[in-house]
C-alpha cells in the first residue's frame, strides 16, 4: 500500500491582505484619527482661517481710509476683496501661508513617528514600510485639500461680509458655467502645487528620519529658490534660462491657465502662490 503526500499550499492569494495586516483604507483612518486628536492640526487650520480673514479686512479697512487718486473711486479701489477680484488674492495667498503651513504639518505626519519611536512598533507588527508610508502620503494630500477648502471658505465668507457691512453691492452676475470650471481649476492647481511643498518636507524626513530637516529644508527651499528666482532673472536670457529649472516657475507655469476668457467679468488673470515668486509672474504673464 502506498502513501501519497499531499502538499497543502498555505500561501496567500496576491490579491489578498495576509491576516493580521491591516488594510490600506485602515492605515489612513488610522492617520486621519491620530491627526484628530492632535492639537497642532486645529492650530494649523486656524491660522489658516485667521490669515486669510484678517489679511482681507486689514487691507480692506486701509484701502478705504486711504486718500485715492482723482478719478479713481472707492468701488474701483476695493475690486480685490470683492468677487470676483478677491479669488486672485485669496489664493495666491492659501497658496504662500499654506505652502509653509503644510511643510510643518507633513513633516510631523511622518516626523512624529521616528521622533517618537513608534515607527518601529508599527512596522514590527506586520505592517510593510512603504504601505505604511503611502497611507500617511495620502493623508498629507488629504489635509492639503483639506486646508485648501478652508482657506477658500476664509475667503469667500470675509468678502461676502466686507460687501454687506462696507455696503457694496455684491453682484453675482459674473459666474456662469465657464467662470464656475475656472474657479474649479484654480482650485485644483492651487492644491496640486501646495501638495507639491508638502511632498518635498515629507520625503526629506522620510530620508533623514528627522522631524527638523524636514521643516527645515520645506520652509528654506521655498524661500530661498523665491530669491534666486529674483536675482536670475537680473542676468539676462541665462539667469532665466536657469530660473526655468527650479520648481516655482513651473509651478507658477501651472498657474497660467487659470483664466477666464469671459467679456462680462473675467477671472484674475494669474495667481502666484509661491512666496517671492510675484515677480517672476508678473514678468512672464502679459497683462490682459
Amino acid at each position: 500500500m502506498t502513501a501519497t503526500n499531499m502538499t497543502v499550499s498555505t500561501s496567500v492569494p496576491p490579491t489578498e491582505i495576509p491576516a493580521g495586516q491591516p488594510r490600506f483604507q485602515s492605515l489612513v483612518r488610522m492617520e486621519l484619527r491620530k491627526l484628530r486628536y492632535r492639537p497642532m492640526t486645529f492650530v494649523i487650520f486656524g491660522i489658516m482661517a485667521a490669515l486669510l480673514s484678517g489679511l482681507m479686512t486689514i487691507g480692506y479697512i486701509a484701502t478705504r481710509v486711504s486718500n485715492r487718486p482723482p478719478g479713481v473711486s472707492l468701488e474701483d479701489d476695493v475690486r480685490s476683496f470683492l468677487f470676483p477680484g478677491v479669488f486672485q488674492d485669496g489664493f495666491s495667498i492659501i497658496g504662500g501661508v499654506g505652502g509653509i503651513l503644510l511643510v510643518v504639518i507633513a513633516a510631523a505626519i511622518i516626523g512624529s513617528e521616528y521622533s517618537w519611536g513608534t515607527i518601529r512598533v508599527l512596522v514590527g507588527s506586520g505592517v510593510p514600510r512603504a504601505r505604511l508610508i503611502a497611507s500617511k502620503l495620502v493623508t498629507v494630500g488629504l489635509v492639503t485639500i483639506g486646508l485648501t477648502i478652508v482657506g477658500f471658505l476664509a475667503f469667500t465668507i470675509t468678502s461676502v461680509g466686507i460687501a454687506i457691512f462696507g455696503g457694496h453691492t455684491l453682484d453675482m452676475s459674473w459666474l456662469n458655467g465657464g467662470t464656475a470650471i475656472d474657479l474649479l481649476l484654480m482650485f485644483v492647481r492651487t492644491i496640486f502645487i501646495l501638495f507639491v511643498s508638502a511632498v518635498l518636507a515629507f520625503t526629506v524626513t522620510v530620508f533623514s528620519r528627522s522631524l527638523a530637516a524636514g521643516i527645515a529644508v520645506g520652509i528654506g527651499y521655498m524661500v530661498f529658490e523665491g530669491i534666486a528666482v529674483g536675482l536670475l532673472g537680473l542676468m539676462g536670457n541665462v539667469g532665466e534660462t536657469l530660473a526655468d529649472l527650479l520648481l516655482s516657475p513651473n509651478m507658477n507655469a501651472i498657474q497660467q491657465p487659470s483664466r477666464t476668457t469671459s467679456a462680462s467679468a473675467p477671472l484674475p488673470a494669474t495667481v502666484c502662490p509661491i512666496p517671492g515668486a510675484r515677480l517672476r509672474c508678473s514678468r512672464s504673464i502679459p497683462p490682459p
